[in-house]
């Protein structure tokens, strides 16, 4: 493609993928605002704190865009701000800019970038102030007849390409290549539930009280494979330990929420961490500052604690993979 920007976008891409092996896949604002070195020299930005779609200065095309999530109860203003993902292998909506004096030429930014093919960054929001970095993707299309929105085509891999290989994100993706989009999606859609479950649970683990967010996870109560929605009422924060024992049905919880231990861990004598999954039972999980709206779903939990009990008895589980 004639990209002139095409070495600073493989850049780009470099310094995202050193930052996200230093800190993590998602990033804090803080250290997107940094920018990275551009290839001409001095440092250029990721994106702005401004605007979702950004073009730096001197460039021909746009660089990325953003979706953030409100903080606090800020009302969305775009229809793209939820937390909620559409797994069903189609391209991921984008709200075009809907004000500003400079809105109109950003969107016409924005679909010539589609028209070029140009790959772009999309920084999408899982929290407040911390984003998810999306790279390479490909405008698939602008349709200004419903709601303003783009059609973000995702990653053709699982994960972000080498420098070398980002040329690639020129190109449209093939059908071959939905499943690997859909895992893309995934990907966004558990660190989405986990920051939804972690942030309703104060961020701890509800068994034990674990407060250290590094060890903490968002278990499905109905697991994901088996069409268990991304809602908080779905999710328990759990310890990794704990989410574990959850998965493999040593740990069950009641639709009254108490707490019951496979009778084959009581069997093994292993050391304290074991000792503590073997009281669980003496304490029940205390739900009194969720709100309502956010406890788990007893239906859920019915369904998940039946299955704890048949594992309990010896009945083998019919095979599934747990969140």
């Amino acid at each position: 493609m004639n990209d002139p920007d095409a070495p600073a976008r493989r850049a780009a891409f470099a310094a995202l993928r050193h930052l996200q092996a230093l800190q993590g896949e998602v990033l804090p604002w803080a250290t997107i605002a940094g920018g990275f070195a551009h290839p001409a020299g001095g440092r250029t930005h990721f994106a702005s704190r401004a605007i979702g779609i950004f073009k730096p200065d001197g460039w021909a095309g746009v660089l990325s865009i953003r979706t953030s999530i409100p903080r606090g109860t800020r009302p969305e203003r775009y229809s793209d701000q939820g937390l909620s993902v559409s797994l069903d292998g189609q391209p991921v909506p984008y709200a075009l800019q809907a004000t500003g004096p400079h809105a109109a030429a950003n969107n016409q930014h924005l679909r010539q970038a589609g028209i070029q093919g140009y790959p772009l960054i999309y920084f999408r929001g899982v929290s407040p102030g911390h984003y998810l970095p999306l790279y390479p993707v490909v405008i698939q299309h602008c349709d200004t007849q419903a709601a303003y929105l783009v059609a973000v085509r995702l990653p053709m891999v699982e994960g972000p390409l080498p420098a070398a290989e980002a040329p690639a994100g020129y190109l449209p993706v093939p059908e071959e290549s939905r499943d690997l989009t859909l895992q893309m999606k995934v990907r966004l859609h558990q660190h989405q539930f986990r920051t939804m479950v972690l942030e309703a649970y104060g961020n701890q683990c509800i068994l034990s009280g674990l407060r250290a967010v590094e060890l903490l996870a968002a278990a499905h109560i109905k697991p994901h494979a088996e069409q268990g929605p991304a809602t908080i009422q779905n999710g328990l924060c759990l310890s990794h330990l704990h989410h574990a024992a959850f998965d493999a049905n040593l740990v069950g919880i009641d639709p009254d929420f108490r707490v019951h231990v496979a009778k084959r861990l009581h069997a093994i004598r292993d050391g304290v961490i074991l000792e503590s999954l073997q009281a669980l039972p003496q304490r029940n999980i205390t739900l009194a500052a969720l709100p309502e709206a956010y406890r788990p779903c007893r239906d859920f939990l019915a369904e998940r604690y039946e299955r704890f009990v048949q594992a309990d008895r010896g009945v083998r589980p019919r095979s599934t993979t747990l969140s």
